[in-house]
């Protein structure tokens, strides 16, 4: 593989973006990724078919590349980009003086929610949650899901997700009851788990998406929430001031650096993202006489293909495909493995037909 040694000089104001695979070390100055100054002396890995910007805000900076033979990099000044980095900063550090343990980040869709959330969770520690069972940030479509942050991650695909809680459709407003509940369990669970979590919410925010994000704020109850510029702020400001400790507004992502996803963008992402979580999982066999399920359905009237959640006694779910089930046993694939028992099952309105979603109803 072709790899090649460059020093880099990243003025002030500029910005530098790298595509991996490529390590990164500081030789002089300073620079800002994903929230974090990354001194002199500091070295980061952008893996491969993933991406980063490093900011230099205050000073200049030089660093030294070693890119592999995919890799690429460019240096650009963007005020715009710029002025909002310098913000998001500014305000993740004022939130950070407030330690508080449960942060909302609402918006519409494309507006730099999971950015700005990563940033903030990389500033905060503790954790990172996505509540976007469409699009979700750590790989568990269907799932609400949250990772611990070790060290800094560049980007959300660096981090890996511990709990899950099963939603069990990819849009909120096919299946709010179960998604305010998933809210409600991920809330509880990570509020004893993780010192802080930072949580991405989904961008349905306009008509009634007011109204489920009205439910989703009083589940959370959160201490503070950081509402985007872009949509319907002001409502959702006025929102969350009846729910939360406190309540700041962020620019939002410049539009013009949006890459707009399909609605087939998106669903390939899932379709990508279950045979990640599935494909090459651990296989476990359940006694279907001592398992209980809910919703309670007869074991064996479970579709094969059922996306579901074995329930863990400490209170979150492992992501599980039900593969066949009868009146004696259920074998499903699980995406990890449950540390202390299963206490049951839990089971969703989507089944995967070779990765592609189909709604069914179980009662």
């Amino acid at each position: 593989m072709r790899v090649a040694r460059l020093r880099v000089r990243v003025e002030r104001g500029s910005l530098l973006w790298v595509s991996g695979p490529a390590r990164v070390s500081v030789i002089e100055g300073s620079l800002y990724a994903s929230g974090v100054r990354v001194e002199k002396g500091s070295e980061m890995l952008v893996q491969a078919g993933r991406g980063a910007s490093l900011y230099a805000v205050d000073e200049d900076a030089t660093v030294e590349l070693v890119e592999g033979s995919e890799a690429s990099h460019r240096v650009e000044r963007d005020e715009e980009a710029m002025r909002t980095a310098v913000e998001w900063l500014r305000l993740v550090d004022s939130i950070a003086e407030t330690r508080p343990r449960l942060v909302a980040v609402l918006g519409p869709v494309e507006s730099g929610k999971s950015t700005l959330s990563l940033w903030l969770a990389n500033r905060l520690g503790g954790c990172y949650a996505s509540l976007d069972p469409g699009q979700n940030e750590l790989g568990t479509p269907c799932y609400y899901s949250a990772a611990p942050i070790e060290g800094t991650a560049l980007s959300t695909k660096d981090l890996r997700p511990r709990w899950a809680w099963l939603v069990g459709c990819n849009a909120p407003e096919q299946c709010p009851w179960e998604s305010v509940s998933a809210a409600a369990a991920l809330a509880s669970y990570t509020r004893r788990a993780c010192s802080t979590t930072v949580v991405d919410t989904d961008g349905f925010v306009s008509g009634p998406g007011l109204a489920y994000k009205t439910s989703i704020l009083e589940t959370l109850e959160p201490d503070a929430t950081i509402v985007m510029e872009r949509g319907p702020a002001r409502q959702l400001a006025r929102l969350a001031r009846l729910y939360s400790g406190s309540v700041y507004t962020a620019p939002a992502t410049p539009e013009r650096l949006v890459r707009s996803r399909s609605r087939r963008d998106r669903r390939v992402y899932r379709e990508r993202m279950y045979q990640a979580l599935f494909a090459n999982a651990e296989k476990v066999r359940l006694d279907a006489a001592r398992t209980p399920l809910a919703p309670p359905v007869e074991p064996g009237k479970l579709p094969p293909g059922l996306l579901a959640s074995l329930v863990a006694p400490e209170g979150y779910e492992i992501p599980a495909l039900i593969e066949r089930a009868s009146s004696n046993v259920i074998e499903a694939r699980v995406a990890w493995g449950a540390s202390s028992g299963v206490r049951g099952v839990r089971l969703g309105s989507t089944r995967l037909v070779e990765w592609r979603e189909e709604r069914v109803r179980l009662l």
